[in-house]
């Protein structure tokens, strides 16, 4: 088991993977008038369908730190396009960099897992790329289903007595992209 886990942003997506052009063909919008707000919902809707999906939509650099390591970790936020480095950091906080298939072992494809060859007692540092190089059709129509329900109502959608962050159509659009991983 791997408690205590904190994934920190070291350099954010550079475009966001719908455009403002896009999101306008999509809510048949055809001024100008509400760019900004339209980019804003994008943003809000990625950041939210990130969040549901368990993955990042568009490459970032992410520095993920695991307190207590068992001999495993799931890295959070694929897909991961590499792995920077893997660092144990010690009780001072010094940082020492671990060597891949001397120290560790990565496997798995688009979702990678850490197998460590000794126990692991001190905090694990990982830096990796993340996100997809093309945002699969289903994923970028979740997104235009948030960025229309948020554009619609902007107010928070009543589902069965409770408030949602998250439209039902873009949860069943990006469903079967969901990870559950538990940390």
């Amino acid at each position: 088991m791997t408690l205590g886990l904190d994934v920190q942003i070291k350099t954010d997506l550079v475009t966001e993977p719908v455009t403002v052009a896009e999101a306008k063909s999509y809510l048949n919008v055809d001024y100008t008038t509400w760019d900004s707000l339209i980019g804003t919902l994008i943003s809000s809707a990625r950041t939210k369908l990130e969040r549901y999906t368990g993955s990042t939509f568009a490459t970032k650099t992410l520095v993920a730190t695991f307190q207590q390591v068992a001999n495993n970790i799931d890295i959070p936020y694929g897909p991961i396009q590499s792995i920077t480095h893997v660092k144990s950091i010690d009780e001072t906080g010094v940082k020492t960099t671990l060597v891949a298939g001397t120290d560790y072992l990565v496997t798995g494809n688009l979702f990678k897992n850490i197998r460590f060859f000794n126990e692991i007692d001190t905090p694990i540092e990982i830096e990796y790329v993340a996100g997809y190089s093309a945002l699969p059709a289903d994923l970028k129509v979740a997104i235009l289903k948030q960025v229309g329900m948020d554009f619609e109502f902007r107010e928070n959608v009543l589902d069965s007595s409770q408030v949602t962050e998250l439209s039902n159509g873009a949860k069943q659009q990006a469903a079967s992209y969901r990870r559950i991983i538990f940390f």
